[in-house]
């Protein structure tokens, strides 16, 4: 199981709170003016895929917002080489 990205309040299909929800916010910045794109991705891998295909896409800036910090692309790949989970 992931440890905690960001934790969510979001209703489920009944309209009731779920609590505990784990997201990793990944954004890129892109060279032009028109502002930062973020994802939203439920496991480490695919937050990590996500931050490749925006550094693939050109994009000079690429953070993840996880366990309460923001990492650069490199220092998020560790986490998952250290085995942080």
């Amino acid at each position: 199981m992931d440890r905690v990205g960001v934790i969510t309040q979001s209703p489920d299909a009944s309209g009731a709170e779920r609590q505990g929800q784990v997201v990793f916010i990944v954004q890129g910045k892109p060279r032009e003016p028109e502002g930062i794109v973020k994802v939203t991705k439920a496991t480490r891998e695919d937050a990590l895929q996500a931050a490749n295909d925006f550094l693939n896409q050109g994009m000079p800036f690429v953070t993840i917002v996880a366990d309460g910090r923001v990492y650069t692309v490199e220092e998020f790949a560790l986490t998952i080489i250290n085995g942080e989970d």
